[in-house]
């Protein structure tokens, strides 16, 4: 997907897992951002809570990643709408329509 979406003209950058993405975004803006909820060390639901908690506005630009939208339902996890989930194998045709609307403000910026 980074490669695919860099090849359309996307500035890219990729974490290994939560908290280093977490790290990342206190200290750069972002666009969007695309949370796996299946990650180590943090996943992609708690990197969304502290986010929300943190910093809300930058919680309004993730698109979360998973084979299991059901993981967004867990008990302590924040709700999070199943619009904003991407299911694996992702289309790339949606994947690059998706994040085109959180680009341009009609994704819930």
């Amino acid at each position: 997907m980074a490669k695919f979406l860099a090849r359309r003209g996307a500035e890219v950058h990729q974490a290994a897992d939560g908290l280093e993405a977490l790290a990342f975004l206190e200290r750069q803006h972002v666009d969007v951002i695309l949370a796996d909820l299946r990650m180590p060390r943090m996943n992609g639901s708690a990197l969304f809570a502290a986010l929300a908690d943190r910093h809300p506005e930058v919680a309004a630009r993730v698109l979360f990643l998973s084979g299991d939208g059901s993981q967004l339902e867990g008990v302590g996890q924040v709700s999070v709408s199943q619009d904003r989930v991407l299911v694996k194998p992702v289309d790339l045709a949606e994947l690059e329509r998706r994040v085109a609307d959180f680009v341009g403000g009609t994704g819930g910026v």
